[in-house]
């Protein structure tokens, strides 16, 4: 049987509807300067008005000016969707990662009373999202790491005022084989000991897809990725977290990176398009699968993206948007529009169109 539902919060409408969103950030830099929000972005390039979920990363030293303003756009409907991400892709520690967040966690749950604190004068409903891909070797299997979520939630529901309503979530990823894989259970059941001690403090559960044709410095046919499965896989993991922990589910990102390597010049943009159009084909499916929720990881590329070494997407990481930016390689400015919307970013707009 599922378990119970959560006692952090009451239930909210929120969670039982079904809306689209994209990421990563409220302001965006155009040129030198000058900043449009998403919901402007979204208005000037032609996005359905039920994109209403506004993603924004919170990586290590996030500010509370990154979402000023956003109070206006959340009285118009809107719903921010702030992912915590302050220990940042934790994969990077390897079997040291479990050691890396015992030795962060007091400065973790401090940050997510930081994060508690600036949310506090808004009005209306958010969601966060609690250190989204949790579910890496030495973590995976521990308990303790589901009672730190647990912490983190409690912080974030003490928060709450009678006009404030903050809906929390944890975020495993799609890890494992995608070659002709749909149902991957083996890996998907690996991260029960790390997530199950923080379900009673959760408001609902996140998970991801990410694809591309570059991945831990090797580059991927669109079959060692699994493209042509992303649909079915996307609807057959919502499933499969529904039946285990029966919460109410988001797609908190999804992409298809759109970089073509010079050696292997496939065509990424269009293989991204066909991925995420039949993802958003199966909306009413995965709707009555638990989702109330699908979000395109990034409204634009971001070219100024510094994987460093560490992003296991390499070079692709720069190319995870909807539409592609006139900005400087290495820079973060999109540079002046009209901008040119990629052939996944003619997707998204179709398929989220077609909700009704």
């Amino acid at each position: 049987m599922p378990p119970a539902a959560s006692t952090g919060t009451a239930t909210s409408p929120l969670l039982s509807g079904m809306r689209f969103g994209v990421g990563d950030r409220y302001w965006w830099e155009t040129t030198s300067g000058q900043y449009a929000t998403t919901p402007q972005l979204l208005a000037q390039n032609g996005f359905p008005a039920n994109n209403q979920l506004l993603g924004i990363w919170l990586p290590a030293g996030w500010q509370p000016s990154w979402f000023t303003g956003i109070q206006s756009d959340m009285d118009q409907g809107d719903v921010p969707v702030f992912i915590h991400y302050t220990l940042g892709d934790l994969a990077q520690y390897g079997n040291s990662a479990w050691s890396y967040v015992q030795s962060q966690q007091q400065a973790w749950l401090a940050d997510v009373s930081r994060l508690a604190q600036a949310l506090a004068p808004l009005k209306g409903t958010v969601l966060v999202v609690l250190q989204p891909e949790f579910n890496v070797p030495s973590i995976e299997d521990q308990p303790g790491f589901g009672a730190l979520l647990a912490q983190g939630a409690q912080i974030l529901h003490a928060a709450q005022t009678p006009q404030l309503r903050i809906l929390v979530g944890a975020c495993p990823g799609d890890f494992g084989v995608y070659a002709g894989t749909t149902v991957d259970t083996v890996n998907w059941d690996a991260f029960k000991p790390a997530l199950t001690p923080a379900l009673g403090s959760l408001d609902f559960l996140a998970f991801q897809e990410m694809r591309g044709q570059i991945f831990d410095g090797a580059q991927q046919t669109p079959d060692q990725q699994g493209l042509s499965l992303l649909p079915a896989r996307t609807l057959a993991f919502a499933q499969y977290l529904q039946a285990t922990y029966g919460k109410p589910l988001l797609l908190a990102y999804m992409t298809v990176a759109t970089f073509n390597s010079p050696s292997d010049p496939l065509g990424w943009d269009a293989l991204a398009a066909q991925a995420t159009a039949g993802v958003l084909a199966e909306a009413r499916q995965l709707h009555a699968a638990g989702l109330f929720g699908i979000m395109a990881m990034s409204l634009f590329d971001d070219l100024s993206h510094n994987n460093d070494g560490k992003d296991a997407w390499g070079e692709a990481s720069r190319y995870f948007g909807l539409i592609a930016s006139n900005g400087t390689m290495g820079q973060a400015a999109l540079g002046a529009p009209p901008y040119t919307i990629k052939q996944v970013g003619k997707a998204w707009i179709q398929g989220t169109a077609a909700w009704k």
